[in-house]
């Protein structure tokens, strides 16, 4: 089964909230809902619900300077952008996530600093001492000359908005579900093949967009030129005949697209 390969490492401002942090992810690891609870509240942080409904495989291991951890999710899950969120607001001060979509076969990490998405220089310059710890964890099983896989950036990027970001995408794939649905859902009501219900569709847009011009029109022409009884005679007639107009030209181009013959192959 094709899944995302996920490393972890976070890097904490102080010593208080690292190890409020492994606790967690100890009782987690012991399925101690109860202990875990309590230590993630003291923390600020919701890492139980991510834990059981997101990620699966888990493991994790601490040092005084970071906590790792290595997790699995399907390909459709995105990085834990709100995670990391809750965690800055708590005191962390540097993440890096290794990402290895087994489904392309490409491998991609990204740097945070400060609650944004940095470059891996940023990162480095900023906190020099992070990086032989990243190395070392990450960089062990890279051949020589391997390619860098770091995440390049324009300019450092807040969390929230690549948060929003995501959001917005999420509900555009739902409005494109919904509307193929839907589609799917006429075409069954009426008998008519789903190319039929988007080819009336078509239709019924740009006769929409032939009563939009001609609404435009009549307003402009209203406003601008005198004769107000004479440019209104005409807008009725424009709203009556540019849809007509723009829906059979419309429906003419399909019709003409549908009915045209495919060339001969191989000929001279």
């Amino acid at each position: 089964m094709s899944q995302n390969t996920n490393t972890l490492m976070l890097f904490f401002k102080e010593q208080a909230p690292h190890e409020l942090c492994v606790l967690t992810l100890v009782n987690l690891m012991r399925d101690d809902q109860d202990k875990a609870l309590e230590y993630q509240q003291r923390l600020g942080v919701d890492l139980a619900g991510i834990w059981q409904d997101v990620w699966f495989n888990q493991q994790f291991s601490a040092q005084p300077e970071y906590i790792r951890l290595d997790f699995d999710t399907s390909v459709s899950s995105n990085l834990p952008l709100q995670l990391l969120q809750d965690l800055f607001e708590r005191g962390l001060r540097a993440a890096v996530i290794e990402v290895f979509h087994s489904q392309v076969g490409e491998t991609r990490r990204h740097h945070f600093l400060d609650g944004k998405l940095v470059n891996r220089s940023d990162l480095y310059d900023r906190e020099p001492l992070i990086e032989p710890l990243v190395s070392a964890q990450l960089d062990a099983a890279q051949e020589e000359g391997d390619e860098d896989t770091s995440v390049c950036v324009a300019r450092p990027v807040p969390l929230r908005k690549l948060i929003e970001e995501e959001r917005e995408q999420e509900e555009k794939a739902r409005a494109l579900v919904q509307g193929i649905t839907e589609l799917a859902k006429v075409a069954r009501q009426t008998g008519v093949g789903p190319g039929g219900v988007i080819k009336t569709g078509l239709v019924l847009w740009q006769m929409g967009k032939g009563l939009l011009h001609a609404v435009i029109f009549t307003v402009l022409a209203l406003v601008f030129f005198k004769g107000f009884w004479m440019w209104l005679g005409v807008g009725v007639v424009l709203t009556i005949v540019l849809p007509l107009l723009y829906g059979w030209v419309e429906y003419s181009d399909l019709t003409e697209d549908r009915d045209e013959p495919e060339s001969p192959q191989g000929a001279d």
